[in-house]
């Protein structure tokens, strides 16, 4: 199967001495929807122009990159465990939730084989519990080891634990916490990737200075003819996207609805409309959008998406607890609209206008509102929300994470290899 991913630029860079990469990814499947699969796809994918050939291990699929080109594919079968199930051997095993869910016999074997094959170079495991297996089985790993990390998991399931209204989910994600901290300390030889430094001191706390580098999350960089836009007072729309079928997404959604929207439905009414868009709604999201009224948009097609993002006043991303980094912050701006959120979500490697607030104060997010309706927000402010979002392409930072990888293996950035 030959297939172009998109075109990109062909300026010519040097390969460097890594000539083979396996990514494994067993949550990751096709379309994309969720962060995580976004991040492993599109920037491991580019990464292919820096080294003569990228291998991605998703759920049911192993393709092959060339030059940021796709060029083999080959399906398998295979399906992640539920979470029922997932949850159930969890505890059972006192193992991790995403080890039970992931991996199974299926996807293992297949790594499995294609490690054992010997022919790359370098190894990627996206999260930790991906690696455990390899490292476990006792067969001969690649000299570079990888583990793209996502977020801070520990933190993230002492948040989940602690917000989690459902025993059985509270249980799972304490035996895998406790699971974590137990298997941490064996991959102490491997590079980790995080997205943000609060990741990276997260880290810090149980291995000391590990080795690792930071290479921020991404977005799509599309060309808008940016002129400026004016709201009509009697439609503010507020837009929440993203993957709602996590359990962070599920919690924002009810931390808004009990913090932020009283405050602005006392102060606009009827005419504030909240538009929830985004992959595979849980239940729990169904009931909290059919009680508020709230518009839920299942599933849409990036068009679609794009076309709720430019309809928007501003996006929220009204999270009360929050690891790892937002891709839908990036995308927001990238469309050169702004948004409202909570000092949770602050990333300080990201530079924002004051368009952009970060605050838990309701009364913030109402005056927020209200400024961008009597003064709208101007082209050349929607174009420097765009420059912002345009520094962190995903082609920029393959480019930078392929310099960080290289630099902490040789000491020698990409271009300076002959």
């Amino acid at each position: 199967m030959n297939c172009e991913r998109s075109s990109f630029s062909q300026t010519s860079y040097t390969k460097n001495r890594c000539k083979k990469v396996l990514v494994l990814a067993p949550h990751l499947s096709y379309p994309l929807w969720s962060g995580a699969d976004i991040l492993i796809d599109f920037k491991w994918s580019l990464y292919s122009k820096y080294v003569d050939q990228v291998d991605i291990l998703s759920k049911s699929c192993h393709r092959s990159y060339i030059n940021g080109i796709l060029v083999n594919e080959k399906c398998f079968e295979n399906n992640s465990r539920s979470r029922m199930n997932a949850a159930l051997r969890t505890v059972l095993g006192f193992s991790h939730y995403l080890l039970e869910k992931n991996m199974t016999s299926a996807f293992s074997e297949k790594a499995v084989n294609l490690v054992s094959t010997n022919s790359y170079d370098t190894l990627v495991c996206s999260m930790i519990s991906t690696a455990w297996p390899l490292l476990a089985s006792g067969i001969s790993l690649p000299s570079r080891c990888i583990i793209e990390t996502h977020n801070d998991e520990i933190k993230w399931f002492k948040e989940i634990r602690r917000h989690s209204k459902f025993f059985p989910e509270k249980i799972a994600v304490f035996f895998s916490e406790r699971w974590i901290k137990k298997k941490l300390k064996l991959f102490s030889n491997w590079l980790l990737i995080h997205v943000s430094e609060n990741d990276a001191n997260g880290y810090n706390e149980l291995l000391g200075n590990h080795q690792n580098i930071i290479v921020p999350v991404g977005t799509n960089v599309e060309q808008i003819d940016f002129s400026g836009k004016k709201f009509d007072e009697s439609n503010i729309v507020l837009l929440f996207a993203g993957s709602l079928f996590n359990n962070m997404s599920r919690d924002a959604l009810e931390f808004f609805e009990s913090r932020f929207f009283p405050p602005l439905k006392d102060r606009f009414g009827d005419r504030l409309t909240l538009v929830v868009a985004g992959s595979n709604p849980s239940k729990v999201v169904h009931s909290i959008c059919a009680r508020n009224k709230w518009l839920l948009k299942a599933n849409l097609q990036d068009e679609e998406m794009k076309n709720e993002y430019l309809n928007a006043t501003c996006s929220i991303l009204p999270f009360e607890y929050s690891t790892g980094s937002k891709l839908k912050l990036l995308k927001s701006i990238s469309y050169g609209v702004p948004f409202l959120a909570t000092t949770a979500v602050i990333n300080r490697m990201i530079e924002l206008p004051d368009l952009c607030k970060f605050s838990d104060d309701p009364k913030v997010w109402v005056q927020s509102v209200e400024k961008f309706l009597v003064s709208g927000v101007s082209a050349s402010a929607q174009m420097s929300l765009a420059e912002v979002a345009s520094q962190f392409s995903w082609d920029a930072l393959a480019q930078n994470m392929a310099n960080k990888i290289e630099t902490h293996y040789t000491g020698l950035c990409t271009n300076e290899i002959k």
